[in-house]
C-alpha cells in the first residue's frame, strides 16, 4: 500500500490486516489457496530480494537478488527469475529453500510459466520444461516467444515475434493463423483449465477453442 506495507484485505468487511512492514517492490504474488504471499523487497541495505510469508505474517523464506518474475503453480510451488537464474521453492515445506533450476549453459530465460505443476522456461525459440528433477526441450518454435499463458489441460498459449499464436505443451505444437491482424501487438486472455481463449484481431476479438486445434 501507500505506506509500503504488505497485508490482506477482507473484501466482505473492508478490514485490512498488515502482515509486513518494509519496502516492497512491484512484484507481489499469492498462492491460489492463500497459504503464502511472495513479494519483492527493495532493501534498505541496497539489495533487492524476494520474501515469502504465510497468511499470518510469519516469514517462510527469503533470497537476495533482483526479481524479474514471480509465478505460482496450482499445487503451491513458487518460481522466480533472478539475475539470469531460475529458482524454485515449495513454501509450504517444513524447511523451504530456493533451488536453482539447471538451465543449460548459455541459455537466457526471459519468461517462466507453470503448466500444471510443470515449469515452462521460454528462451528465444526454445521452450524448456522443468519437472523438479530434470530439464528438457520441447518442440521448437520458428520465432522468439514474447508471452505465454496457461490454458486448457496443461497447455500454454504462446505469442511469438512474428505475431503468430501457438498452442504448446508436451508433444502438442499447433500454429494458429489470425483471420486479421490487429495492427499492433496481439493480446491474449487465457485461463488454466478453460479450453477457450481470446485474442485481439483487427477491430474485433477472436475466440478460440483449444479442443478444435
Amino acid at each position: 500500500d501507500e505506506l509500503d506495507h504488505v497485508g490482506l484485505l477482507d473484501v466482505a468487511t473492508g478490514k485490512v490486516t498488515t502482515l509486513y512492514i518494509g519496502k516492497p517492490g512491484g512484484e507481489v504474488l499469492a498462492a491460489s489457496d492463500g497459504s503464502w504471499i511472495a513479494f519483492e523487497e527493495l532493501g534498505t541495505d541496497h539489495h533487492d530480494r524476494v520474501i515469502v510469508i504465510d497468511r499470518g505474517g510469519k516469514e517462510l523464506a527469503r533470497r537476495d537478488g533482483q526479481v524479474a518474475s514471480l509465478v505460482a503453480s496450482p499445487g503451491g510451488k513458487l518460481a522466480r527469475i533472478a539475475g539470469g537464474a531460475v529458482l524454485e521453492i515449495k513454501p509450504r515445506d517444513p524447511a523451504p529453500v530456493f533451488a536453482t533450476v539447471p538451465v543449460p549453459a548459455g541459455t537466457f530465460v526471459h519468461l517462466i510459466a507453470y503448466r500444471g505443476e510443470l515449469l515452462d522456461l521460454f528462451a528465444g525459440d526454445a521452450i524448456l520444461t522443468w519437472n523438479g528433477t530434470r530439464v528438457w526441450a520441447g518442440i521448437p518454435l520458428r520465432s522468439g516467444v514474447l508471452w505465454a499463458f496457461a490454458a486448457g489441460d496443461n497447455l500454454s498459449v504462446a505469442l511469438t515475434n512474428d505475431g503468430r499464436i501457438h498452442v504448446v505443451g508436451g508433444n502438442v505444437a499447433a500454429d494458429l493463423v489470425l483471420p486479421s491482424s490487429p495492427g499492433e501487438m496481439v493480446r491474449i486472455a487465457a485461463r488454466r483449465g478453460i479450453s477457450r481463449f481470446v485474442s485481439t484481431c483487427q477491430a474485433a476479438l477472436c475466440v478460440w477453442n483449444i479442443d478444435d486445434v
